[in-house]
Order: C-alpha cells, then sequence, then structure tokens
C-alpha cells in the first residue's frame, strides 16, 4: 500500500469516528459546542445538503459522460477514415442522389430538417453523408454512380 492511500485511509477513519462521535453525542451537547464556536446549523446542514445534491448528481451524470466519451471517440475514429468517394462534386452528388433512389428508407435519415431540399445541400455536406453511408456499412457501392 502506498503511502498516499494509506495516508487517505487513516484521514477517511478519523474522519468516519468523528461522524460517529458526533451522531452519538447529546444534541445539547452539539448545540453548545455549535453556539460557543459560532456556528449556524442551519448554514452548516445547507452547506452538507448542497455537498450530497452535487455529489448525486455527479454520480447520475457518470453513465452521460461515459456515453459522451465514447461518442467523441468514434466520431474522431470515423473523421480519421479514409473513404473512397468519387472525385468531383458531381459524381458525389449524383452517387448520394442514386443511393437515396435505390434506398428510398435512407432519405428521412439524410434529409432531416436542416437539409430539406437536396439541390441546396453543399459539397461538404454530400461528402459527409457519403463518407458516413460507407463507415457505417450501409453504402456498399462502387465510387462510381451506376445509371440504371
Amino acid at each position: 500500500m502506498s503511502k498516499v492511500d494509506k495516508h487517505e485511509e487513516e484521514l477517511a477513519r478519523l474522519m468516519f469516528a468523528l461522524g460517529e462521535s458526533l451522531a452519538e453525542a447529546p444534541a445539547s451537547d452539539v448545540l453548545e459546542e455549535a453556539k460557543h464556536n459560532h456556528v449556524n446549523l442551519l448554514d452548516e446542514a445547507e452547506e452538507v445538503r448542497g455537498i450530497l445534491r452535487s455529489a448525486g448528481h455527479q454520480y447520475l451524470q457518470r453513465k452521460l459522460r461515459e456515453s459522451r466519451e465514447t461518442y467523441e471517440a468514434v466520431i474522431a475514429e470515423m473523421q480519421n477514415q479514409r473513404c473512397d468517394v468519387p472525385g468531383t462534386p458531381g459524381e458525389r452528388r449524383e452517387l448520394l442522389d442514386s443511393v437515396l433512389r435505390e434506398r428510398p428508407e435512407l432519405e428521412p435519415i439524410v434529409m432531416t430538417a436542416q437539409h430539406r431540399n437536396f439541390s441546396e445541400l453543399t459539397d461538404e455536406d454530400v461528402t459527409s453523408f457519403l463518407k458516413q453511408l460507407k463507415i457505417l456499412g450501409i453504402l456498399d457501392m462502387p465510387a462510381s454512380p451506376t445509371n440504371k
């Protein structure tokens, strides 16, 4: 056991013992001690409630933090992946258009409230959608569009 761990363990034992002695002390002794030291017990109680509330909130938020970290790691990994997409903006737009014609169930995913009109999509948006579809394994098409 390291010195830090041993020190923390001793400190925790001391704090626990202090808490126990306070819990077992008669209320009159606690009130007298607080009065003698000019301590407002209501303020102290509110501070303890705040600490407990904060600790509870942090505990409940742990899953959200873990999920956010995982999401950010996946996004970073996706951004670093190289995807085979057509070389020109027109070819990329044509490929995305053909994908949406062949797989109409994907249109609500691609055409969000932000992108209601296909013709208004920027080349960056089109490229991003194609890369995402390829990374997710949804786009199993050649880099060049096929005309049917």
